[in-house]
């Protein structure tokens, strides 16, 4: 019940005269990196924070593009000339009569018995194609650039490669039938008495010559780009 005089919406609880304690400003800190009393938030030094480190610099830089050198490759076509070369030192094609076998190289040069080359060569001199100085000079042009490519570990020379590789597998090619057809001639002509027959050699050109074409391609093929790390 309210006295007289007194508000009735004041409630009657006892009061304390004494004053609230003071704030203890010095037991609170404040959690690193969160907000201070009164300020934004500190930032904290770069190696501190535990989480995952956003925006970090990559570990490495990509570097400008840069073509690795492969010199070795231009091996397969250095066989390639080496086997067409010999190719022109063995028999192209072989014919034998009075009981003996003349080889005929494609230099023209004539291997067998002595009586029989004589015999052979006597008012017309080597029967023989001397078309094998046109291979030895592609052979020289193709080492040339074989060198070059190797010295200057450089593709263009590949390219180069690949052109006169086209060229000695053709003029093989060719030199191929056109022994060919001349062993059929010969046979035809020679009414059993003169046998004559491919010779080795000429098909040892031509696979050389094939070495060198596809050689040259692999190693234009395989001077591949890469990406230097650093």
């Amino acid at each position: 019940m309210s006295q007289p005089g007194q508000n009735p919406n004041q409630n009657n609880y006892p009061q304390s005269n004494q004053p609230p304690p003071p704030y203890n400003q010095g037991n609170y800190q404040a959690p690193q990196g969160s907000y201070q009393p009164g300020g934004y938030p500190q930032p904290q030094p770069p190696g501190q924070y535990q989480g995952v480190a956003y925006g970090a610099p990559p570990a490495y830089r990509v570097a400008p593009v840069k073509r690795v050198a492969n010199p070795l490759l231009y091996l397969i076509p250095a066989v390639g000339v080496v086997i067409m070369a010999l190719g022109v030192f063995l028999p192209w094609f072989n014919m034998t009569f009075l009981g003996g076998t003349i080889a005929v190289n494609g230099l023209g040069n004539l291997s067998g018995p002595a009586d029989l080359v004589t015999t052979l060569t006597q008012g017309t001199g080597s029967p023989g194609a001397k078309d094998g100085v046109l291979v030895l000079g592609l052979a020289g042009i193709l080492i040339v650039l074989i060198v070059l490519g190797l010295l200057l570990k450089a593709r263009g020379f590949a390219i180069a490669a690949i052109v006169f590789g086209v060229i000695a597998a053709g003029l093989m090619a060719f030199e191929v039938s056109d022994v060919g057809k001349s062993v059929g001639d010969i046979n035809q002509t020679g009414l059993g008495q003169i046998k004559a027959e491919t010779g080795l050699g000429i098909y040892v050109g031509l696979v050389g010559a094939l070495i060198v074409l596809f050689g040259a391609i692999i190693t234009f093929a395989f001077f591949r780009k890469s990406r230097a790390r650093v």
